[in-house]
């Protein structure tokens, strides 16, 4: 697999020299997050420019586009295109047009505006064929685009420009109206805001001013919206901040939703000065494109994030203007929604190199401008950016898997004790469960009762996870009635599109891939029995499940050994086990039971057959029957070895009837540590550490465990 390094050097040896790129291939996109070929990960704060606004990889955005590609992938302009004449219709409806012409990016799109704008000239104005555009703008790189950008070292070296073309500052209406030739001017192209002049925001008065000049001269008015259109700015087009409408407007990146697509809009009587054969674009409004398109018009219509563009454009705002005033080299914050700037003193391109050797994607400025232009879909309201999820270990922290651990352990005592502990009082917690369950579905409903919060169970029937409704939809609706949504289902991937979708903390109570609650509440019981994790040796007989997986994250954080003892063919994932291992897990996977069993301070097992794998029990019977938990197994483990068992348990299978009733089992007593476990997950997931000491008593938040005991030596 080709690394970045290798990437790098094939780029530089067969791809033409027109970008100064960053040293790393990105080739996986989730949401907000991106990851480049060494497998590092990033937080994108650049979306593609400002193209993947809903996410990168969105759900509903890559359904349409499977959808259409099973059916139609390309066919000629020649013909009716169902998905082209649908976005058509969504986006005249939702704005000041009439009609719309596709290609693919926003520099056709200004060239088809260039040249309708001209043939509306030659047609109705007399020839006139001129436009005004502001210097500092940014409109393309063809030769007609270039040329009306604002920008001289954009244009330079493509000398002789085509004629036609003139240049005044922006925001100034005067210089405007100086400028305007009453024999040759046609147009005026304007951004509502310049993004890549570094985020300057058209005033009101220059916004109408331009409106009215237009009207009294028989000028016409063109926005170029690729960068402001599509709800970056928290409205649907730029121009509605002004009250505003052009007479064309032009769009692309965030339309296709990460596919190239173009488009450019006008009114009718505009319109109609192309006729067939006047203008075209092979590509443009290509079937797969356009349906694209119209998941992304849905998403920005009718699923809220126009909203929340808005919630977190004024987030980000204020925590910039925080900034502003402990660091004096951040002179401005200005823009609109999620298209922001900082003007700096120095040179932002420092920062941007500084950013290299972190977590972070975004622009890199070449002066003082420093631009940023996140996903809006992803950020669901204010909530988002202190949210946490427990979908496995994976980024958890050793402070937070110790503190997780300490806040269960007090709560224990506190309910033991009959202290109240109402931390989540007035909270909701929604119980999504595709699988049955006892000890999952009580422990989470007990345990929000206990905390002041009340949970309300929907099974499958009232949900449907993937057939009734997708997992997103479903996470958008849930977030904003529950405080916390607690998942128990089949494929991961579900609860990782919840998670991704949702604004407030989701829960992993169970997948086929992980089972992090459990693994908690083992722990809990552990150092409850043996008083350290620290320097212990688990040895796991049977499946390489859910829970095994969780048991290898969970030692990539504590430093335990662990030992899984399992027939071939039923080993754990091997990319998780590969992960937890280069992260310095102490993992041993053998097919001897002697071998993992051996000095083990505690044995644990499982059933054979977890939920959906019914079909395969008899041959699961037959792999397992030696590697049954019994006096013998017990008997290879250190004398105190205690034996476990999440439960259900099936007895004279994986565990003998004599074992599991014996006093060295402590299955029971984990499944009691389920409710503090849990408790103290949804503790720390809505409130934190700082926000969860236990109110009741004078000792309240003192009595805690000590770290040492769950760190160990």
């Amino acid at each position: 697999m080709m690394k970045n390094r290798d990437v790098a050097a094939l780029t530089d040896k067969y791809i033409a020299k027109t970008y100064a790129r960053a040293p790393i291939a990105l080739v996986k996109g989730k949401g907000t997050k991106v990851w480049d070929a060494n497998g590092k990960e990033y937080l994108d704060f650049l979306a593609g420019i400002a193209v993947n606004s809903l996410g990168h990889c969105n759900p509903a955005i890559v359904k349409a586009i499977k959808q259409q590609a099973q059916k139609l992938l390309h066919v000629s302009n020649l013909y009716h295109i169902q998905s082209q004449a649908e976005l058509a219709r969504e986006l005249c409806r939702h704005s000041f047009a009439d009609r719309a012409f596709f290609c693919n990016s926003g520099a056709e799109a200004n060239e088809a505006a260039i040249k309708l704008a001209r043939r509306y000239g030659a047609e109705k104005l007399g020839g006139k064929y001129e436009i005004l555009s502001t210097h500092n703008s940014f409109h393309g790189r063809t030769l007609a685009t270039l040329t009306a950008t604002g920008q001289e070292k954009i244009r330079a070296g493509y000398d002789p420009l085509p004629a036609g073309f003139r240049q005044v500052p922006y925001n100034d209406l005067n210089a405007v109206e100086a400028a305007i030739d009453a024999q040759k001017t046609v147009a005026i192209l304007v951004e509502p805001i310049q993004a890549e002049g570094g985020v300057i925001v058209a005033n009101e008065i220059y916004m109408l001013g331009l409106r009215e000049l237009c009207d009294q001269r028989g000028l016409l008015l063109i926005f170029d919206e690729v960068q402001t259109g599509m709800g970056r700015t928290g409205k649907l087009f730029g121009y509605e901040h002004f009250g505003v409408k052009p007479d064309i407007l032009t769009l692309a990146k965030a339309l296709g939703g990460g596919l190239p697509l173009g488009a450019m809009l006008a009114r009718e009587d505009v319109a109609n000065s192309f006729m067939p054969g006047s203008h075209a674009s092979t590509f443009g409004g290509n079937p797969v494109c356009c349906a694209a398109g119209l998941a992304v018009m849905a998403a920005l219509i009718n699923g809220g994030v126009l909203k929340n563009c808005v919630q977190m454009g004024k987030y980000f705002v204020k925590g910039l203007e925080a900034l502003k005033k402990r660091f004096s080299f951040m002179r401005e914050v200005r823009g609109k929604g999620l298209l922001l700037g900082v003007e700096l003193s120095i040179d932002g391109g420092k920062i941007a190199e500084a950013d290299d050797h972190k977590e972070r994607n975004r622009p890199r400025p070449g002066d003082s401008r420093n631009r940023s232009c996140p996903p809006v879909a992803r950020f669901h309201s204010v909530r988002i950016m202190s949210k946490r999820d427990l979908l496995s270990f994976h980024g958890l922290s050793r402070r937070e898997f110790d503190g997780i651990l300490t806040l269960a352990s007090e709560l224990k005592r506190k309910q033991k004790r009959g202290v109240a502990h109402r931390l989540l009082a007035g909270k909701g917690l929604a119980l999504v469960f595709e699988k049955p369950s006892l000890r999952t579905r009580a422990t989470f409903a007990v345990g929000m009762t206990q905390l002041g919060g009340e949970a309300v169970y929907l099974g499958p029937a009232e949900v449907g996870l993937g057939t009734r409704e997708t997992p997103a939809d479903c996470a958008r609706n849930l977030d904003r009635w529950f405080d916390l949504i607690t998942v128990r289902t089949f494929e991961h991937k579900i609860i990782e599109e919840m998670a991704e979708y949702s604004s407030v903390p989701v829960i992993n109570a169970l997948t086929d891939d992980f089972h992090p609650c459990q693994v908690l509440a083992d722990c809990q019981t552990l150092i409850e029995r043996k008083g350290e994790l620290g320097g212990l040796k688990i040895a796991f007989v049977g499946d390489g499940n859910n829970m095994v997986h969780s048991w290898l994250e969970a030692a990539a954080i504590v430093p335990f050994s662990f030992a899984l003892a399992c027939p071939k063919g039923y080993e754990p994932d091997g990319a998780i086990l590969k992960k937890t291992v280069n992260a310095g897990a102490k993992i041993t996977v053998t097919h001897s039971i002697e071998e993992a069993v051996s000095g083990a301070d505690a044995i644990y097992t499982d059933v054979w057959t977890s939920m959906g794998q019914e079909k395969e029990t008899q041959a699961r019977l037959n792999a397992f029957r030696a590697y049954q938990v019994n006096g013998r197994i017990v008997a290879m483990a250190k004398k105190d070895a205690v034996v476990m068992h999440c439960l259900p348990a099936h007895r004279g299978e994986e565990i003998s009837h004599e074992v599991l009733e014996s006093p060295r089992c402590i299955a029971f007593d984990q499944a009691e540590n389920r409710l503090h476990a849990q408790k103290a997950v949804m503790v720390w997931l809505v409130n934190g550490f700082n926000g969860s000491k236990v109110q009741g008593s004078k000792s309240s938040g003192k009595r805690q465990l000590p770290m040492s005991k769950v760190r160990g030596k």
